[in-house]
C-alpha cells in the first residue's frame, strides 16, 4: 500500500548529545538497529547525528538512545 511504502521510505534525523568516541557511536548504532521498523542506521560521531531509514517510531528511537545513556536534542523526519 502507498501509506506503508511512504513509512518505509521515511528517513529520520536525530541530533544526539553525549557521544564522544567510537564506542559511543557503536552503542547508538546498536540500540537503533534493534528497533522494529529500522531498515538502515547511520551514526556520525563528528556531527553527533544519526539517520534511521524505515518505519520506526521516533519516540521509540528517543527512548532507546536515552536508555543507552545519551540525550536526544532533536528529531526530524523526511520522506
Amino acid at each position: 500500500t502507498t501509506g506503508e511504502d511512504d513509512r518505509l521510505a521515511m528517513k529520520t534525523h536525530l541530533k544526539i548529545e553525549g557521544m564522544s568516541c567510537q564506542h559511543c557511536q557503536q552503542a547508538v548504532e546498536r540500540c537503533l538497529a534493534q528497533l522494529p521498523g529500522a531498515s538502515q542506521v547511520q551514526v556520525e560521531l563528528a556531527s553527533h547525528s544519526a539517520w534511521v531509514s524505515g518505519a520506526c517510531d521516533p519516540e521509540a528511537m528517543r527512548e532507546a538512545i536515552e536508555e543507552a545513556g545519551f540525550t536526544v536534542l532533536s528529531i526530524s523526519s523526511e520522506e
